[in-house]
């Protein structure tokens, strides 16, 4: 419109904003005067509504737009002056201007709004995955109401295009017709985080969810989706878990349906015995002489960096890459775990899902002393879970040695190749088979969430050494 205007009349036009920013400018070459710009901003505060000027041989007409001060400003500027039809068709002009300028103003409102509330959906998450479930809680009430006041939570993980993630959590929240938290994923541009309250552990799959979930991935860009299981809201961070590996399966899947419910054995925290929460207690025991914050900064970070990249869980926390590295490292030192080491990772991940499961538990009434990871893991539940997880690899040997290969070269495809004999491609093509089999994401650009109970059921089974265990009882010596 500005350049129609600047064409017609053969002027300079240029359209001011509230704070006095050039936002629109069309027409010759003809350069506004200094003192055009001055009298502008005059008028954007203060009456007249138009003003007319003559400065270095130009005619200049201002005409404020709307009447909400301070307000936008209409500049035309040209050598020859404005004709009596012209000065009468102006104010009409400036008019039209002033409606697009408030529906181009709301519609930047709009989507300021939008921003903040994903920015907004975004911090609840990190606050669950870092178990500050109280501050995520309280955070989602004005904007979600009740999305998290009961005590379990299910997570859904979607694949769609970056720009339609928003159309996408649109489509959920009105098939659903309930509270649901829809999180734009801050570490992968492609996914959506659908967060539902769920009634209880024992509720297998949320029907209303799925059949959700299949009509909006029929007619919107949404590709596939996996879904967890019921966990307690504490634990979302697992039940996230669980949605990565279900969408793995979901993503890959040579069937019709789009939507994968978690299917796989539980986490080997929920299968160990009375003494894991003892265990557990005693290993993470060395944050409580660290300063509350400190401690729990360590632990936050810890606490994403197991489900995702370095990258990807400075751009979730909000940290620099190197300070991510730092409070593991730091992290890795308190502990007495070796963090760059996925054997070190799996034994913390281990001890952390203990510690979520018995969060309202003294781990003194749990047992009477201090008990090794080993004999939690050779105890006979612990054994048939790893059993049940390595089952779809029982008629692949080969597959499952290779694996308990590459985890002991540190996740290296070339170490691994020398020393099973073979190419690094072969290697990666394998791992990528296993991960199909195994339903978990063992390497990709989601991280290595399935890794550590991978490790954990190699070591049951006595495919791996014993894994590190700063608490340990001491043999005693004579």
């Amino acid at each position: 419109m500005i350049k129609t205007l600047a064409d017609t009349l053969g002027a300079r036009v240029q359209v001011t904003d509230r704070d006095g920013k050039v936002i629109e400018d069309a027409g010759g070459s003809v350069e506004l005067p200094r003192c055009a710009h001055d009298r502008a901003d005059a008028l954007r505060e203060a009456a007249p509504d138009t003003l007319d000027i003559t400065a270095h041989g130009l005619h200049v007409r201002l005409l404020a737009l709307g009447s909400c001060r301070p307000r936008p400003v209409l500049l035309l500027a040209r050598e020859r002056p404005f004709t009596p039809g012209e000065m009468l068709a102006l104010p009409s002009a400036a008019g039209l201007c002033a409606l697009i300028h408030r529906l181009t103003e709301a519609a930047e409102q709009r989507r300021h709004r939008v921003r903040s509330e994903i920015t907004l959906r975004q911090s609840v998450f990190q606050m669950l995955m870092t178990s500050q479930t109280s501050s995520a809680r309280r955070t989602a009430h004005n904007l979600y109401p009740g999305v998290l006041d009961r005590p379990f939570v299910r997570v859904s993980l979607l694949t769609c295009g970056t720009d339609h993630r928003e159309t996408v959590s649109q489509g959920i929240e009105q098939e659903l017709g309930r509270p649901v938290l829809c999180v734009h994923c801050p570490a992968i541009s492609h996914q959506l985080i659908v967060i539902t309250p769920a009634a209880d552990d024992q509720e297998a799959q949320d029907t209303c969810l799925e059949g959700a979930l299949e009509r909006v991935i029929a007619r919107t860009p949404a590709r596939c989706a996996g879904v967890s299981r019921a966990r307690q809201t504490q634990d979302a961070a697992a039940a996230y878990s669980e949605a990565v590996q279900a969408h793995l399966a979901a993503d890959r899947s040579r069937t019709r349906s789009r939507v994968w419910h978690y299917s796989g054995p539980a986490e080997v925290a929920e299968c160990l015995g009375s003494g894991a929460h003892r265990w557990a207690a005693d290993l993470l025991q060395p944050l409580g002489r660290i300063p509350a914050n400190t401690a729990g900064d360590w632990r936050g970070t810890a606490q994403v960096a197991l489900f995702f990249t370095a990258t990807q869980s400075s751009e979730i926390l909000g940290l620099h890459r190197n300070t991510v590295t730092n409070h593991l490292d730091r992290l890795g030192e308190a502990l007495h775990l070796d963090l760059g080491d996925a054997r070190g990772q799996a034994v913390l991940s281990t001890a952390l899902q203990i510690r979520a499961r018995y969060a309202a538990t003294d781990p003194a009434r749990r047992a009477p002393r201090t008990v090794s990871l080993e004999s939690l893991l050779q105890a006979e539940p612990a054994r048939e879970w790893a059993r049940s997880f390595l089952a779809p690899l029982s008629e692949q040997p080969a597959l499952r040695g290779l694996l308990a290969t590459w985890v002991a070269n540190g996740q290296n495809a070339d170490r691994t190749a020398a020393a099973a004999g073979c190419h690094p491609k072969t290697v990666r093509r394998r791992l990528r088979s296993a991960e199909e089999t195994l339903r978990r994401v063992l390497f990709s650009e989601q991280g290595a969430s399935g890794l550590h109970d991978t490790i954990m059921a190699l070591r049951i089974v006595g495919e791996l050494p014993e894994l590190p265990d700063p608490v340990a009882p001491m043999p005693f010596c004579s």
